[in-house]
């Protein structure tokens, strides 16, 4: 039951957001990345038979505000008190091994001000077991405010470059030794024209590695070349 609780509530914080950002989009962040994208393990340890069920909630770029960029790599504005777990933990007690789990290029809504960006887990299974992905808005993006562009929705990506690869949101799926996975959560949306955003803080962005130079140049109309803005 707190399960769908939680997915409604996430629904109803975005929604009340956007009703109210019709009144005062000075006021109120653009959607922050849509959901929680959750993922599960569940199985028997290969050496002791004993079952294990170990979840984790992905976090997401939350959206951009009318002064200042969205925060990156958090959990959803709707469940703020609520903590991933540890990789750690998922690797000793689980068949998940993390080949990388960093923030992604690109993954905010461009705006004046920037939406923070998601991030990218690439999972490798070192037991056979059960995967179950709980993600919603994994087909529409966050909407983003004033003239910001929207990020890439939530996407689960079973098994890479197989015959099996398929993009989802929620679903269940049997895991064996050496398949793959990889989760993408979502930016924030953005706010404001990307072409009025500081070329100092474009520049910024670029030097960080949050937004690509072809980014820069395409979307905010600011060219940098040799870490440098080229005017």
């Amino acid at each position: 039951m707190s399960l769908y609780t939680q997915i409604k509530s996430r629904a109803a914080t975005q929604l009340i957001f956007k009703a109210l950002a019709k009144g005062m989009p000075d006021k109120i962040a653009a959607c922050s990345g849509g959901d929680v994208p959750g993922f599960m393990m569940y199985g028997s340890e290969p050496l002791s038979g004993r079952s294990y069920a170990i979840s984790n909630n992905e976090p997401v770029g939350w959206g951009a505000a009318a002064n200042h960029d969205g925060s990156n790599a958090l959990n959803h504005v709707s469940t703020t008190m609520v903590r991933n777990t540890p990789i750690e933990v998922m690797e000793a007690k689980t068949g998940m091994q993390f080949g990388r789990v960093e923030i992604r290029c690109d993954s905010g809504g461009a705006g004046k001000f920037r939406g923070g960006l998601g991030i990218r887990r690439d999972i490798k299974f070192v037991w056979p077991g059960h995967f179950l992905s709980i993600t919603k808005k994994s087909k529409t993006p966050p909407w983003a405010l004033e003239g910001g562009l929207s990020p890439e929705p939530n996407t689960l990506h079973l098994f890479p470059d197989t015959d099996e690869s398929r993009k989802v949101g929620t679903c269940r799926t049997a895991v064996e030794v050496d398949d793959c996975i990889v989760s993408l959560s979502a930016g924030g949306g953005g706010h404001g024209q990307p072409g009025q955003r500081d070329p100092v803080l474009v520049l910024n962005d670029v030097l960080d590695g949050y937004v690509s130079a072809q980014v820069a140049e395409n979307l905010y109309k600011v060219s940098i070349k040799n870490g440098k803005i080229d005017q």
